[in-house]
C-alpha cells in the first residue's frame, strides 16, 4: 500500500526557475494595484466634490471607497501585462522545435535498429548536457567499500 501512489509530475529546474519568477511578477503586480486601490480610495476622500475644491474629479458611484475598488479593478487590468503568460508558449515551442531536430539528427540514427531518435517527453531536452551530480570513488570499487557513518560517543 506505501508504493500505491501515483507518480509524481516532474518538473525540469527551467519550469522551476520559470514559475518562481512568475509567482514574483504576481507578487509586485498585486501589490502595484493594492497601492493604486488605496491611494485612489485615499485622494476621493482628501476630496469632497460638493466642496468645489477640484472640479476635475469625476465620481463614478456616490462612494470613494466603490471607486476606490473600481480603481483596483482597472489597475488590475492594466497591469496585467507584467505577468508573461507568452512565455510559457514560448517555451514551449522553442521545446518541440528540439524535439523535432533531435529526432531528425543523422548521427542519433541507430542502423542497427533501423530507427531514429525518439524523444517523449518535452522536459528532456532541457536537461541534457547538464551535469548535477559525478559519483566517484577514490578506492576504485564502488561496491567493495560501504560507507556507513560511524557514530562515538565520549
Amino acid at each position: 500500500m506505501l508504493n500505491n501512489s501515483g507518480a509524481r509530475y516532474k518538473r525540469s529546474s527551467l519550469e522551476i526557475i520559470t514559475n518562481r519568477f512568475i509567482l514574483y511578477c504576481i507578487l509586485i503586480l498585486i501589490g502595484m494595484c493594492l497601492f493604486a486601490g488605496i491611494a485612489s480610495t485615499l485622494w476621493l476622500l482628501s476630496f469632497s466634490p460638493h466642496t468645489g475644491r477640484v472640479i476635475f474629479i469625476i465620481m463614478i458611484t456616490k462612494s470613494a471607497v466603490t471607486d476606490g475598488i473600481l480603481n483596483l479593478v482597472s489597475a488590475i487590468l492594466n497591469y496585467q501585462i507584467l505577468i508573461p503568460l507568452s512565455l510559457y508558449i514560448s517555451v514551449e515551442l522553442i521545446k518541440l522545435g528540439q524535439i523535432y531536430f533531435i529526432s531528425q539528427d543523422v548521427k542519433l540514427y541507430c542502423e542497427r535498429r533501423d530507427r531514429a531518435m525518439e524523444c517523449r517527453s518535452l522536459n528532456i531536452p532541457e536537461e541534457l548536457g547538464r551535469v548535477q551530480y559525478i559519483m566517484s570513488d577514490k578506492t576504485g570499487t564502488l561496491t567493495g567499500l560501504s560507507s556507513i557513518p560511524s557514530v562515538h560517543f565520549s
